[in-house]
């Protein structure tokens, strides 16, 4: 499973001449970076975007997440969790943990607490890390508590 950690912006290249914009090396971006592009690109760049999340296994499912997630309204961000925790695609798990880092500590509250009822070792990475990184007291107790119960398994 792709685990998620804090990453520099998508890397630009510069084009011919012909055109003044740098564009994004889609096949090198990781996923996180194209869903975070997607919204942004030219309409002569979204099917290259497009077919490369395609190609990595979104679904249609996928692609209806985006707008919520790179939404700057936290509130749209925490109704994607419950949508994701339910979402017919195979990256359910990673937008979860996407999530799990978002700004709002709602929304990581959220995110955190869903992946809470799962076991994979991807949500225990995450786990893992929350309890050394995460500021909000609430947060950092999911997660412990999580890391806790695995260990009395």
């Amino acid at each position: 499973a792709y685990v998620m950690n804090p990453l520099p912006q998508p890397q630009l290249v510069e084009v011919p001449a012909s055109t003044a914009r740098p564009t994004l090396q889609v096949q090198s971006a990781t996923t996180l970076q194209l869903v975070r592009t997607l919204p942004q690109v030219s309409t002569t760049e979204l099917p290259t975007l497009e077919q490369e999340l395609l190609r990595r296994g979104f679904t249609p499912a996928d692609f209806q997440l985006v707008a919520r997630f790179n939404s700057p309204n936290p509130s749209d961000r925490l109704s994607l969790v419950p949508l994701v925790a339910n979402a017919a695609t195979p990256w359910a798990l990673q937008w979860l943990i996407w999530l799990s880092y978002d700004n709002s500590s709602a929304v990581r509250y959220e995110a955190i607490s869903m992946l809470s009822t799962a076991r994979d070792p991807a949500i225990v990475e995450r786990m893992d890390e929350a309890t050394r990184t995460e500021p909000n007291p609430e947060i950092l107790r999911l997660a412990e508590s999580y890391l806790r119960r695995l260990r009395q398994r």
